[in-house]
């Protein structure tokens, strides 16, 4: 997979303090990252110098073709107090010659107050407004800075991302395949229907096992994570003397470290089956 912009022996000094020393990294097209670190390890120094806001004191920042447009969103930032959210919102749209109207229906969507004044704002609806503006134009490239500091528990399930796959079984009825939210990945309950066909597969519970733990590895990765990153699995089973059939296939999808399990007997399942497993799982 190509690279969007990769760092050799990025280094950073203020006077005789070095806070980063040859940071080697690539970032590739399509994937996430996510820094962690200490307060003072220098994450925000690092993301600044890969964003241009900051020259390196050694080292370099290399894009693969031309510069990506970056949406940047720091820690912090200070807009004009006199004007509204909205109006905040449209005179940054229009400077990156963006959809104003997208920006505009995020910021609903987010139920960020779009009347009030930017001084009146609490600071969990500025950090709203940072992540509106961050992501106006559609920018190759997002760099957020403590993204989701500030915001209530409520707010930051709002930007949670409704995951769905032709490659799994789709919902048949008020419920989403899989839910991603702040980093994980939240399957609904996976049962033996083939995708293609939408048809029940039947036969043994081995048969559907290897069904529903394909259509699972299937949904996983369209939410951009992999059975390699499940931290807990659960697997509900019509039959408890269909267990060690079933864990033999479980075993060819997950590998050590295994993640956590249970296993529970149920008297009846939809449609009638023998297995339907859920997992989480991190990006």
């Amino acid at each position: 997979m190509s690279y969007i912009l990769k760092t050799e022996k990025l280094s950073k000094s203020f006077g005789k303090t070095e806070i980063l020393h040859d940071i080697d990294i690539a970032i590739k097209y399509g994937e996430v990252y996510g820094l962690i670190g200490q307060n003072g390890a220098g994450k925000t120094t690092l993301l600044r110098l890969v964003s241009g806001l900051m020259k390196p004191s050694k080292g370099s920042v290399i894009f693969q073709t031309a510069k990506p447009f970056i949406g940047y969103m720091p820690q912090s930032c200070r807009f004009d107090d006199t004007a509204t959210a909205a109006s905040t919102i449209r005179f940054f749209a229009a400077m990156r010659k963006s959809n104003i109207k997208d920006s505009i229906r995020l910021g609903e969507k987010l139920e960020l107050d779009m009347g009030k004044k930017v001084k009146h704002l609490s600071p969990g609806q500025q950090k709203k407004l940072q992540m509106i503006i961050a992501m106006a134009g559609e920018p190759d490239l997002y760099i957020l800075d403590e993204p989701t500091a500030g915001l209530d528990p409520n707010a930051t399930f709002e930007m949670k991302n409704i995951i769905s796959t032709d490659k799994a079984p789709a919902a048949i009825g008020p419920y989403s395949q899989a839910v991603e939210v702040n980093g994980l990945v939240f399957t609904s309950g996976v049962v033996p229907i083939d995708p293609a066909t939408g048809e029940l597969v039947t036969g043994p519970a081995e048969v559907q096992a290897e069904r529903a733990f394909k259509s699972l590895k299937a949904l996983l990765e369209a939410a951009g994570s992999s059975t390699a990153n499940v931290i807990k699995t659960t697997v509900f089973i019509s039959d408890m003397n269909d267990f060690g059939k079933i864990n033999e296939v479980y075993a060819k999808y997950f590998e050590e470290p295994y993640p956590a399990r249970s296993c529970v007997e149920v008297a009846r399942l939809p449609k009638d089956v023998a297995i339907e497993i859920e997992a989480v799982a991190t990006k």
